[in-house]
């Protein structure tokens, strides 16, 4: 572990903390300080600035806010405030000090008056006043609140020193103190000072009292100091330390100097592990970065796949935020945010995940009593999001910080540790026993008929879901993933702005995007319906030509999900609720939604609805799953016999012409009149006969595969023994053309994806959207070629900057394929920068910002095959 070892011997060392106190010059005394304060050394600093206040050193504004800061973080929280006082007393600049100051009245309980100062601090920390006032508005309403757990101290064996972050294992409580230890060194015995912490065990009865003598984990430690928090993997072969540069005394934040790394050890019995083995976790701070990072305070899940911790690294949402790493062959995976439902603009800390799933977690960022609380989150059923979150309420969170909590779910008793009043030190352990139930997220039960309306939610002319953070939406997921018999019908409307035809061709996208965006989180295809009416049925009467306010058209932008029925245990669909919007929409053929191809089981020229002259939008690139719409493709009368002269058949050529090496799927559909095999044959027949036709006309038939669906996959209630019209077993008959991958590539091709995407002038991948990403590796898994991974910036900012950003972009993209299991051997990585636009859009030549985004993308150069 020789990181953190050397930083804790150049800084932190046995000698440094006694040293430099016997100062008698004023100006070295103050010189000392300020440079200790620079450093995070604030114990040193508190110790130095209170020698020069002695020695007559005036009580300028610099100091003391300095000392009431260096106090603040070594929780010294009566002097810091007392500090803050004098220092907001001086006029010049005191407004600056008004937040911090309001914090420590908090936890005074001054409410009011912290409330006072809160309203009066500078505009520019507008986003740390809304915390805060949410916080204080928090204690107010909580106030009374019944606790869920009682807390006790244990007294005996907290020491006046740090006792922190414990675990059980196997009947033993273990945590890490502070507390002087003799350690052997090079030969040499002597004692530890209160920059060292190590880990110290007692047994636990069943009820959870500590019982017999206290034992330290390793009775002469040489190496397993500042090893805290740890955690045993679930087959207790594995060990996980954070090792950390920790002082007694001071606040466990990177405000104070907090610095950690995550290092694995094979075990070798419950109380040693194999130093000769050490791993470095391979997403800790490079050793070479000029701007390091903490990585620490791992835990593992039940079965030890995946690894969740805290860091401070680039790209998240303020502080520590937390972060899970899930394990593959090629080692731990590239570390997931938690997300907003976790992490803050503020810190979250020591995350624990309990045996039933709970992730517990200490946070100051999200509204709460003060300082670091704790807190407790449910994973949601699609196994990323989590949401219901909790404060564990009085008793266990105070107006101080509390973290490190280790619960047992089974048992329900646990213990964390708190610098609150009262203790014996600076942190001290404290025992928790569950008192009454944490609220559970109550599922919803759907009924037939249950109806759930998104009203605008999209930006104009938007149809996907994907970027749309929206929580009823979120929640219908995880209730659909829950019910899993359920079948639904979306609905999309829209206002009557714009033209009849452009509103209903963009209802049907936002319809059929809503039910690719339920698949893609999981919900099964066949349990969704959906539909496009455009400005056909509007909630009130703004009809065109009539002048309406826009709240009114804004309600008749709606996204509709009704529950219809639900799959039986058999397998089969069962029509339980008929909306009457959908009989009235189906009657009328001229309003039928058209979903790629319609073709007809009885008329040799039927549409199938719509126009058949309106010529469908073309895509530059058709990503894996998209589905591509042509117009009408006709057949013989009851006959599988294709029209060659089908407008859809010619536009269909001319797709996989211009996109050469997309591979597609024929899907051939029936209504339910005649017979389930009849049906199936014809479909079977009837996707031959359109992959015959493209295959004569130099399609490859390796590109093409043919597959009849039948009656199987019914876009309404027209299904076997339901009476339905002519025009509603109409919308059933349709060919579908899904792309199901790419192949057939040459040296020298240019692989386009849909687009990948990094946060903002950053080279942090954006993992909201990975369509791009996750069809590459489809497509490299699927196909034997190497590839050079190409980043492209537009025109704007210097060059260099543009070469350097892109640089580290393909590196980026480079990284995460190696993390998916591609071999890097088929991999190369380059940044172009500026140089090679796809347009005018060089430097000098004015472009709009459309222009300009065409320039910035990834793309993938065939540069070998096997």
């Amino acid at each position: 572990m020789q990181r953190i070892g050397k930083k804790l011997l150049l800084s932190l060392g046995f000698g440094l903390l006694l040293g430099g106190t016997s100062l008698s010059a004023q100006s070295v005394a103050l010189k000392k300080a300020q440079d200790f304060y620079q450093k995070k050394l604030y114990k040193e600093a508190v110790l130095h600035f209170e020698t020069a206040l002695e020695e007559g050193a005036k009580e300028e504004a610099d100091l003391l806010a300095q000392l009431a800061e260096s106090y603040a973080l070594c929780n010294e929280l009566d002097k810091a405030l007392a500090y803050y006082k004098k220092r907001i007393l001086i006029a010049e600049g005191k407004e600056n000090y008004y937040l911090p100051y309001a914090r420590l009245l908090k936890t005074k309980k001054q409410l009011d008056a912290a409330r006072s100062y809160l309203q009066r601090v500078p505009a520019k920390w507008a986003k740390e006043v809304k915390l805060e006032l949410a916080a204080l508005d928090f204690i107010k309403k909580e106030s009374g609140s019944q606790p869920y757990f009682s807390v006790f101290s244990l007294d005996g064996i907290n020491s006046k020193s740090a006792d922190f972050a414990p675990l059980m294992h196997h009947g033993l409580l273990l945590f890490s103190s502070s507390r002087s230890v003799a350690v052997k060194k090079e030969g040499v015995t002597s004692w530890t000072n209160d920059a060292f912490n190590q880990y110290y065990y007692l047994p636990l009865d069943e009820q959870g009292q500590p019982t017999g003598q206290l034992q330290p984990l390793h009775k002469m430690p040489t190496k397993d100091i500042n090893d805290a928090p740890m955690a045993y993997s679930p087959r207790e072969d594995w060990l996980a330390i954070s090792s950390n540069n920790y002082m007694d005394g001071l606040r466990p934040i990177p405000e104070s100097g907090l610095m950690m790394d995550i290092y694995f050890y094979p075990m070798k019995k419950w109380n040693s592990w194999d130093h000769s083995q050490e791993q470095f976790f391979q997403h800790n701070s490079p050793l070479d970065n000029k701007t390091p990072y903490s990585t620490g305070q791992a835990c593992f899940n039940k079965d030890g796949s995946a690894l969740y911790f805290a860091s401070n690294r680039p790209g998240g949402y303020g502080g520590f935020d937390l972060y899970v790493s899930f394990r593959t062959k090629n080692g731990w995976g590239r570390p997931q945010n938690l997300g907003p439902a976790v992490n803050t603009a503020g810190h979250e800390l020591h995350p624990f995940l309990d045996s039933k799933g709970r992730l517990f977690f200490a946070s100051d960022g999200q509204p709460g009593y003060g300082g670091l609380d704790l807190f407790t989150v449910e994973r949601y059923e699609d196994g990323v999001k989590w949401g219901n979150l909790t404060n564990l309420g009085p008793n266990v969170n105070t107006a101080y910080d509390e973290l490190s909590l280790y619960y047992d779910a089974e048992k329900e008793f646990g213990f964390f540790s708190s610098n609150r009043p009262g203790g014996q030190g600076h942190e001290d352990l404290y025992r928790l026993k569950l008192e009454r139930p944490l609220p559970a997220r109550e599922p919803r039960r759907f009924k037939p008929g249950d109806k759930l309306i998104l009203v605008d939610i999209y930006q104009p002319k938007e149809v996907r879901l994907d970027n749309i953070k929206n929580d009823t939406l979120d929640q219908l997921v995880q209730d659909l993933l829950r019910q899993k018999e359920v079948v639904i019908q979306i609905y999309a409307h829209t206002d009557s702005k714009g033209s009849y035809r452009a509103n209903l061709l963009l209802a049907e996208k936002r319809a059929k995007a809503a039910y690719e965006y339920l698949v893609s989180r999981g919900v099964d295809k066949k349990r969704i319906r959906y539909q496009g009416f455009g400005e056909k049925y509007l909630a009130n009467n703004c009809k065109d030509g009539v002048r309406c306010s826009e709240d009114k058209h804004r309600a008749n932008r709606r996204l509709e999900f009704i529950v219809i029925g639900r799959i039986s245990d058999a397998g089969q669909y069962l029509q339980e609720y008929m909306p009457a919007i959908a009989v009235a929409e189906m009657d009328n053929p001229q309003d039928r939604p058209r979903i790629t191809a319609s073709t007809s089981n009885s008329s040799s020229r039927s549409s199938g609805g719509g126009s058949s002259r309106r010529k469908p939008e073309r895509k530059s690139h058709y990503a894996i799953g998209d589905y591509i719409k042509v117009a009408n493709i006709y057949y013989e009368h009851d006959k599988t016999a294709v029209d060659k002269n089908s407008p859809g058949l010619k536009e269909l050529l001319k797709v996989l012409q211009d996109h050469p090496h997309v591979k597609l799927e024929i899907g051939s559909h029936t209504d339910a009149t005649g017979s389930k095999s009849y049906n199936q044959r014809l479909s079977q027949q009837r996707a031959n006969a359109v992959k015959n036709y493209l295959v004569a006309k130099g399609i490859p038939a390796n590109r093409l595969v043919a597959k009849g669906y039948g009656e199987s996959e019914i876009l309404n209630h027209c299904k076997d023994g339901v009476r339905c019209s002519k025009a509603q077993h109409a919308v059933n008959r349709r060919t579908e053309f899904k792309v199901i991958g790419q192949s057939g590539f040459k040296y020298g091709d240019i692989i386009k994806v849909d687009n990948i995407n990094y946060a903002t002038n950053s080279a942090v991948l954006d993992k909201r959207d990975m369509r791009g990403l996750n069809e590459i590796v489809r497509i490299l898994k699927a196909n034997k070629i190497s590839v050079e991974i190409r980043s492209h910036t537009d025109s704007r900012g210097s060059a260099k900057k543009n070469l350097d950003l892109s640089e580290r972009r393909a590196k980026a993209v480079y990284d995460y394929l190696i993390e998916q299991g591609v071999s890097k051997f088929r991999l190369k990585y380059k940044g172009y920068g500026e140089t090679l636009p796809l347009n005018k859009c060089k430097d000098g030549v004015p472009c709009s910002s459309k222009e300009h985004a065409v320039n910035r993308r990834t793309d993938f150069k065939v540069i070998g095959l096997k």
